[in-house]
């Protein structure tokens, strides 16, 4: 979240942090497009549909497997709290901007 805010980022301060969660959302708000990563593919078709451009759904490669969870991968309960404290407002952010990507990955089949 510290590249698109102009402070350096407290991990600590709630109050700072929450007001530097608005910044970087304000700044993304006018982003043209956003793309969660998670469906990737999928978004830079209809990004490329969207500047008429066609592009090869095979050259830009499936993206669409399973991954375990976070907490999973962690495989350690400690560690996976800590890190999900001490990124609440990467993960805050994350979940805001997937609500403003040109696709919605959860509305995919």
């Amino acid at each position: 979240m510290r590249v698109l805010t102009a402070k350096e980022y407290d991990w600590v301060g709630d109050e700072q942090g929450d007001e530097q969660l608005e910044e970087a959302k304000t700044l993304l708000k006018r982003f043209t497009f956003i793309i969660d990563q998670a469906c990737f593919t999928d978004s830079m078709i209809h990004t490329g549909r969207e500047l008429n451009l066609e592009l090869d759904r095979n050259i830009l490669g499936n993206t669409h497997h399973r991954h375990d969870s976070i907490r999973e991968r962690f495989a350690n309960d400690t560690l996976y709290e800590y890190v999900k404290h001490r990124f609440r407002y990467d993960i805050a952010l994350y979940e805001w901007a997937k609500t403003q990507s040109i696709i919605q990955c959860n509305n995919l089949t």
